[in-house]
Parts: structure tokens; C-alpha cells; sequence
């Protein structure tokens, strides 16, 4: 996952994905991403999360 942080810095890109557990969230706010917003999607509760462009990657 940081390696995919690096690529995201090295292209200037924001990166988005989606979890469907609520332990990876902070996992994933650790390397710069911040939740959009949250749907049940087949009735599971996902987490929408964007990494905005040069956020560092820790």
C-alpha cells in the first residue's frame, strides 16, 4: 500500500477505494486517506475514501 502512495505522489493523483471493514479505516487514514462518505451497499456498511494529491505517505 505505500508503494501505491508513492506512485500516487509521483503523478500528483489522488487516490480513492472502498472497504467494507471498519478496522481498515484507520489503516487507510494513516496513509493519508479521508472517508467521503459511507453505504450499505448489499446491505454491508462500505466506507468511500479519497487520498488527496500530496498527502504524505507514512
Amino acid at each position: 500500500m505505500q508503494e501505491a502512495c508513492r506512485q500516487l505522489d509521483k503523478t500528483a493523483t489522488a487516490g480513492y477505494l472502498e472497504t467494507d471493514l471498519a478496522i481498515n479505516v484507520s489503516f487507510y487514514e494513516s496513509l493519508g486517506f479521508q472517508t467521503l462518505r459511507t453505504q450499505k451497499v448489499l446491505g454491508v456498511p462500505n466506507g468511500f475514501m479519497n487520498r488527496p494529491v500530496a498527502s504524505s505517505c507514512s
